[in-house]
């Protein structure tokens, strides 16, 4: 069997799995309707820490974590302490045609030309931190951990079909998401979703196929509760370096028409691979103490019985495998201009595999917000252990320089304040530092944000409420880590480093955003300095830079409207890097998008209109296929080019369909559309796709 029959497997079978999966969400919904069948209509989600059955006139001014439509309460917990905490998922239609990029994740996205491709956020507060395996920073954008997990509390069993659809048969991009959330009752809820991409790419060898799965099961009981969540992804892409001359794109005038359709354009690399398998498992409970109250209900005057949590012990565990290989055959890279310089076990063919495995339990104390009128935040303390353990290949060359296992045992304590039952100020901050000999002897981790909001504007005569206010959110976040073990020794066949000698990479930043929601106007800023930063240079070797760097950043985002039908929103970024030639980011990025709303019969609702994306040129990092890092370069700058998307966003009751064209520009301003050297950006091409949604 071929490579490619290895990794992208026949379609036939994994239509058949997603009819089972299909059939099995359409049994579980059916069944959870049944059992919520004799919940009564007047009995909302639970929405705080007491468990209560009466909360009718809960307002967002009194608990932030109101239902969502249709009574569904949404919520993240946090993967330490177990700290809920309320969030509303985007479901609207609005800019659906746009949410489908690359480019609409963050205002700066650089990756290698199709949809869920290796990639890095330029946005650099909008980045993630780094993970200790390396190889899955590539795919920071779609990279789920138990933080991000939603949760559902609704009453009515819900399902979801997302398809997506772009491109001709041979250049092919489809999309299928699968949804289910559901309640069995009050206390227990399930939820699953399945995610497939097969992206073929426009230009050859650049197809991707991500398939990921994530479900959650909890209970919520008076005082007991207990939420598991499962994620499971295999990220695979092709590598093709990149097209093989620039010319094609910039003057393709001079060359053959053949080798101007992107189908036909040669590529460096060909047969190559890259695949990432994830497998993660998070569980966490906790138990309540305190005491049980007498409420009175204000609707019919009945009384009933709450618990009110005084404080609370808390455990989880975490178990997280992952895998990488990067596969290349005989043939996949040319034998007299050859991509890769050293060849250090195999001068034909490449098969690198690397594995990280890591398991971590926490345990702690909590003392609860909100139990009395002394009680106006919660604190918690907590210790935990974590085992991590990395493999590689054997080094060929010399078996002492780089061993092919290495593990290593840390041991954390650290703490938690929290306040987020508070109308005025919110605010939550976490520490933590590791105490343990091992790798990570002395990392500190500190992360806080502060939430209010400042009144102004005349006094209403019947609440002597403000009429106006501005939201203020401020946040900083410190970091004294060290390099992971990947950057420090690591051997392939292509690259081979022991870095041994590494110190600990120092962050602190500090940024805030001001947003008045009224005119639709917020500004964003901050500032981090950063102390031994590590990078990969031209060549793809791990290096470290000794001098300080200070990156500034501020974001400003306003919307303007004409009525309730047209829209103009808005938004710019500037950053300056102090040392560029480490560190270099774009220095204005800008999103703009005029729309046109209107309604048709009262029943279909539409939003059309286009979207531009640009950012100022630089010398964009240059990506490396064999270690999936991010390489700075002094050569070739990028940018400058207008990305202009067009589409047509369409609601009718449960029904949303969208029709896009994207880059509408192509080729009438420049043809210079480099994302990165030597990865031009996708042409003209249109995409369509609908999402059902079903309540039984």
């Amino acid at each position: 069997m071929s490579i490619n029959e290895c990794i992208f497997a026949p379609m036939k079978m994994l239509r058949q799995v997603l009819l089972y999966l299909f059939i099995i969400c359409a049994c579980v919904n059916a069944a959870t309707a049944y059992a919520q069948s004799n919940l009564s209509e007047d009995v909302a989600a639970n929405t705080g820490n007491g468990s209560t059955d009466k909360n009718a006139t809960t307002t967002k001014e009194d608990n932030p974590c109101i239902p969502l439509r249709d009574d569904r309460l949404c919520y993240m917990l946090d993967p330490l302490t177990g700290l809920r905490h309320c969030c509303e998922p985007d479901t609207s239609f609005i800019g659906l045609g746009n949410r489908q990029t690359m480019n609409s994740h963050a205002l700066s996205v650089l990756h290698t030309g199709n949809n869920f491709s290796p990639h890095l956020v330029q946005a650099f507060f909008d980045r993630r931190d780094d993970h200790d395996f390396i190889f899955a920073n590539a795919y920071n954008l779609f990279r789920t951990d138990p933080s991000q997990q939603l949760y559902y509390n609704t009453k009515v069993p819900l399902t979801v079909i997302n398809f997506t659809k772009s491109g001709s048969s041979i250049q092919e991009n489809d999309r299928l998401r699968l949804s289910f959330m559901g309640n069995f009752n009050r206390q227990t809820g399930i939820g699953s979703q399945l995610d497939y991409v097969y992206a073929r790419g426009e230009y050859m060898n650049s197809a991707t196929k991500p398939l990921r799965w994530t479900s959650y099961a909890y209970y919520e009981g008076d005082q007991y509760k207990a939420y598991i969540n499962f994620n499971l992804s295999k990220l695979a892409n092709q590598e093709n370096g990149g097209i093989t001359d620039r010319g094609m794109v910039l003057n393709p005038d001079t060359f053959n028409s053949n080798f101007t359709d992107p189908r036909n354009m040669p590529t460096r690399l060909t047969d190559t691979w890259n695949e990432t398998d994830t497998r993660q498992l998070h569980f966490q409970h906790s138990y309540d103490f305190g005491m049980w109250q007498e409420r009175i209900d204000p609707a019919d005057s009945s009384v009933y019985d709450e618990f009110i949590p005084v404080a609370s012990i808390f455990h989880n565990i975490d178990i997280e495998s992952m895998h990488h290989n990067f596969v290349m055959g005989k043939s996949a890279q040319a034998k007299d201009d050859p991509f890769f310089a050293d060849n250090w076990y195999d001068p034909l063919e490449t098969h690198d595999s690397t594995s990280y495995r890591c398991i971590s339990t926490y345990a702690g104390l909590r003392l609860n917000e909100g139990f009395s009128r002394f009680s106006q935040f919660a604190i918690s303390g907590f210790i935990g252990f974590e085992h991590q353990q990395y493999t590689m290949l054997q080094d060929s060359l010399d078996l002492k320089y780089i061993p092919r296992s290495h593990s290593s045992n840390n041991v954390w304590v650290g703490g938690q304040i929290s306040r987020q039952q508070s109308s005025d100020i919110r605010f939550d901050a976490t520490a933590k530092t590791c105490i343990s000999d091992g790798d990570k002897l002395g990392d500190v981790m500190v992360d806080g944000t502060i939430y209010t909001t400042i009144p102004f504007g005349r006094r209403d005569a019947e609440t002597g409420r403000r009429t106006d206010s501005l939201l203020v959110t401020l946040g900083a976040k410190v970091r004294n880590t060290h390099t992971p073990y990947l950057l420090q020794h690591y051997f392939s066949n292509h690259f081979r480093w022991s870095n041994s000698k590494f110190k600990a990479e120092k962050h602190v930043r500090v940024d805030g955003t001001i947003a008045y929601p009224r005119t639709g106007t917020s500004i964003r800023g901050g500032i981090e300095h950063i102390s031994d930063f590590h990078y990969f240079d031209n060549t793809g070797m791990p290096r470290q830079f000794g001098q300080q760097i200070d990156v500034f950043a501020i974001e400003a985002r306003q919307g303007l409207h004409a009525g309730k039908w047209l829209s103009w929103e808005n938004a710019v970024l500037v950053q300056i890097s102090s040392k560029s030639k480490v560190l270099n980011l774009p220095t204005v990025s800008v999103e703009s998008d005029l729309s046109f709303r209107f309604r048709i019969a009262k029943t279909l609702l539409i939003q059309a209109g286009v979207t531009g994306y640009y950012n100022t040129r630089y010398y964009v990092p240059v990506y490396q296929p064999a270690t999936q890092q991010f390489c700075v370069q002094r050569d070739i700058k990028c940018g400058n080019y207008p990305m202009l998307n067009g589409y047509v966003n369409c609601n009718l009751k449960r029904i949303k369909f969208f029709l896009a064209m994207h880059n509408l520009l192509d080729g009438a301003v420049t043809n210079d559309s480099f994302i990165m050297p030597y990865y031009p950006a996708q042409t003209r091409r249109m995409e369509m796709g609908v999402i059902l949604d079903l309540q039984n």
